[in-house]
């Protein structure tokens, strides 16, 4: 019985170490720029369009690292801010953080 308990306290411990880590993993990336490139790049973004078609974009642009996608997607789901995403076309500099390119396409447009 005793065995059976320290296994699931070391799961437990285990689950919330990786728990932790990944949260840390996710702050840092959200909060990391793109790139040392300041370049702009023009972005547009169209009516109704999808926020994997708009995830692709900033990909093919590179705005965004393919290998933080899902980070983008779980930011704007967490914040609620998908809807937000407003048609246009934008001039975004490589060198954004996730989060900053996000205020940027959640500005309104004229």
């Amino acid at each position: 019985m005793k065995s059976l308990i320290k296994i699931a306290f070391f799961a437990v411990i285990t689950v919330i170490v990786i728990i932790v880590l990944a949260k840390a993993n996710f702050n840092s990336v959200i909060k990391k720029p793109n790139s040392e490139n300041s370049e702009k790049v023009t972005l547009q973004i169209e009516q109704g369009e999808s926020v994997d078609s708009i995830i692709n974009k900033l990909v093919n642009a590179g705005i965004l690292k393919e290998n933080w996608k899902n980070h983008f997607k779980y930011y704007l789901k967490i914040n609620k801010l998908s809807q937000k995403i407003q048609a246009g076309v934008y001039e975004i500099p490589k060198n954004l953080n996730i989060k900053e390119i996000v205020e940027t396409i959640n500005k309104q447009r004229d």
